[in-house]
């Protein structure tokens, strides 16, 4: 942990600026927040830190206020800066606040605008060249339950560029079998396994938590993107059949 309050950690996708943060935070019992500012309404890096930290107070858009006052109260704060975001903004937000500033970043990049900002550079991965034609594409799935052969499916043909290539992808799901699951891709780095997250299953009605995916990369076909995932998802009739079985499996163990 460093001596400052605020620690902001910036680099370019895949790099590893999530993973970092985690390590961080598994070594702490003092107040902290996490705030990742620019996710809008699809916060995966904020729900799996809630789901894996609940010490770790978490932030997002519009909480700025909260943030301040958290603050003020004594907490350590990490503040983790998308590659979508200008460093110079977040400079200015920041102002003269004491704070520390971390590149997480490949080391195959030399001299780029991380290691100008930084105070700390860490090694990372993710990609060797800098972002320029690719494309941030998000989809909020809060409500929607998963199919998980379908999803295996769909992340394979992911992963293996049937839409595109892709640099970096990140989902939390919810399983119609009533896990949530966290699953991230980086080429080289990150494969296709998803972790279940500890929250309690859920084998009735739709999932109230969030649920979401983000995919970064060049050309990606969005429109056939944005059609595997809803077939991906269930209907009424489907979901609630689905989890009579789970519920008879559950009641027979």
């Amino acid at each position: 942990m460093s001596k400052s309050a605020i620690t902001l950690v910036a680099g370019p996708p895949g790099a590893g600026k999530t993973t970092w943060i985690r390590h961080h935070l598994d070594d702490t019992s003092n107040p902290v927040v996490y705030f990742s500012p620019g996710n809008g309404n699809v916060p995966i890096d904020q729900t799996i830190i809630a789901a894996e930290f609940p010490q770790c107070q978490t932030l997002t858009d519009g909480q700025e206020l909260e943030l301040a006052k958290l603050l003020a109260d004594g907490y350590s704060a990490y503040i983790e800066i998308g590659f979508y975001l200008e460093l110079s903004e977040i400079d200015k937000l920041i102002g003269d606040i004491p704070h520390h500033r971390v590149a997480v970043v490949s080391s195959k990049l030399k001299n780029t605008e991380w290691h100008e900002w930084a105070n700390e550079i860490i090694p990372g991965g993710g990609a060797e060249t800098l972002p320029s034609t690719s494309q941030l594409w998000r989809v909020p799935m809060t409500g929607q339950a998963i199919d998980p052969d379908s999803l295996n499916a769909f992340w394979y043909e992911l992963i293996q560029e049937a839409y595109g290539q892709v640099e970096r992808a990140k989902a939390i799901l919810n399983l119609a079998d009533g896990r949530c699951i966290y699953g991230e891709f980086t080429p080289g780095i990150q494969g296709d396994s998803f972790i279940e997250l500890t929250l309690p299953r859920l084998l009735e009605g739709r999932p109230e938590g969030f649920s979401g995916l983000e995919i970064f990369g060049p050309n990606l076909d969005q429109k056939s993107l944005a059609q595997t995932i809803k077939d991906c998802c269930l209907s009424d009739t489907e979901l609630q059949h689905y989890q009579q079985q789970m519920s008879q499996q559950f009641e027979e163990i």
